[in-house]
């Protein structure tokens, strides 16, 4: 559709399979689980790796949503902070470090609070980063501070227009 490479880094079978479906390379990552012990820094070495011959790179991190449905506030907490500070950082500083100039985004792919245990219905944080995007005043990452930002509620193919300049 967009005329664009990519590939998908996930221990989850349904999202690699959606990422077959729709042309993205799967990448295997040694020690990737769907869990809290996955191998964040390996997710983040394979993504930063595919940048080479790919435009985009979906990762995926499974480890927040086992944690919503298990009702396990301590994990869920721990994941987010696992998914920041060994997988996002280390991309951010990857991306910096080989001057890659590209946009990156964090979102889940829907809701999963620890007090439902369920996947819940409601718009999902976004948040795109990159060349070309001014940052706004947002300082929370949170389903209400964000819809108030410069990206507003985004609806249909808007996410990914937005990250792709399309």
């Amino acid at each position: 559709m967009f005329g664009i490479s990519g590939a998908v880094i996930s221990a989850v079978d349904l999202i690699r399979g959606l990422g077959v479906y729709v042309g993205l390379d799967v990448i295997e990552v040694e020690g990737a689980t769907g869990l809290i012990d996955t191998n964040y820094e390996g997710k983040a070495d394979a993504c930063l790796a595919a940048l080479a011959d790919h435009d985009f790179v979906f990762v995926h991190v499974e480890a927040t949503d086992e944690a919503g449905h298990a009702r396990d506030v301590k994990q869920k907490i721990l994941g987010i902070e696992y998914l920041d500070s060994r997988l996002i950082a280390r991309v951010m500083a990857g991306l910096e470090e080989r001057s890659i100039a590209a946009r990156v985004a964090l979102l889940p792919d829907h809701l999963t609070p620890v007090e439902r245990g369920n996947h819940v219905h409601g718009p999902v944080p976004v948040a795109i980063a990159g060349p070309g995007l001014a940052p706004d005043s947002v300082s929370v990452y949170d389903e209400d501070s964000v819809i108030t930002g410069a990206l507003g509620l985004l609806h249909g193919d808007e996410f990914i227009r937005t990250l792709l300049s399309r």
